[in-house]
């Protein structure tokens, strides 16, 4: 993708075309009850063009970089599953590399001496993370700063940045908490058991995916070892042809489910916010006419 900053004037189109959208209103009630993934791109675009116009006004450049820039970049969060996908990359080292490559700010980054380094950081994020706190169901408490132009883009997308952090951070939180749940369930335990059997029998003796992944070595090779290739595929070959595979999105979507009922209302803000956001972020993505 070519991606540039268009400078000043562009700056001052996005803010013009979110002013339009949102009418100079309070969002009112979305009437679309239901965000998707291609929304959420949405939304990140737009906070993107955003931060990429508030950083040009601060002297640096900024690259709007897709969702997708790495199509081939999955999450695997209980055990590899996807064959060909192990086949392919063994355990991800040339994706992770992909993506960094198609990361052109960490490239610009790179390129700035580092007074410029420490002021683009300051620009982007502010001087300190305080200002704005997040206080989770499960403990943690989050704080960012209310300065600097992701703080900027967010508030302007979504309004008040406070409810937007404590609600983003709790969605963040609630993926880690429904992992956590689904790998404590004893029904998990008994399909990892299983799925050990089976590596076991193939020469990897494993108790669950997660002891495995503590014993891959670290390397920045681009290419996956012959020897990574056949353990992935291997894990992935066991949790197909054991019930790991089933269990894990079975409980997944259990989870998700109890949950989003457990936490109703922090889960309904969320989205509200995303949907009450989204027209203004919709016409934005599109004035900007971005590469495809």
């Amino acid at each position: 993708m070519n991606k540039r900053r268009f400078g000043a004037a562009m700056a001052v189109t996005v803010t013009a075309v979110l002013l339009s959208a949102c009418g100079g209103q309070q969002p009112s009630e979305p009437r679309q009850t239901t965000v998707s993934a291609a929304d959420e791109n949405t939304l990140d675009l737009a906070e993107q063009l955003l931060i990429r116009d508030c950083m040009g006004k601060a002297g640096f450049e900024y690259f709007v970089v897709p969702e997708n820039a790495v199509p081939d970049n999955k999450e695997f969060p209980y055990v590899l599953t996807d064959v060909a996908w192990a086949r392919k990359h063994g355990y991800g080292n040339d994706v992770q590399h992909q993506l960094r490559a198609a990361d052109r700010n960490r490239s610009y980054f790179a390129t700035l001496p580092a007074a410029r380094q420490q002021a683009a950081n300051v620009a982007e994020y502010g001087a300190s993370p305080t200002g704005v706190t997040a206080k989770m169901p499960d403990g943690p408490v989050y704080t960012h700063s209310q300065q600097g132009c992701q703080a900027s883009a967010e508030r302007t997308l979504y309004g008040d940045l406070q409810s937007w952090f404590q609600a983003k951070m709790f969605a963040l939180d609630l993926t880690e908490m429904k992992v956590d749940k689904v790998k404590a369930d004893s029904r998990y335990t008994a399909a990892t058991a299983a799925w050990a059997t089976c590596m076991k029998a193939a020469g990897h003796p494993f108790d669950n995916p997660d002891k495995l992944r503590v014993s891959l070595p670290d390397t920045d090779e681009m290419k996956p070892a012959a020897s990574e290739v056949q353990l992935a595929v291997t894990e992935a070959t066991c949790a197909n042809s054991t019930v790991l595979a089933t269990v894990a999105a079975t409980l997944d979507a259990e989870y998700t489910t109890r949950l989003d009922q457990t936490y109703a209302s922090d889960v309904d803000k969320h989205r509200w916010l995303q949907l009450s956001a989204l027209p203004a972020a919709r016409t934005m993505v599109a004035a900007a006419h971005l590469p495809a």
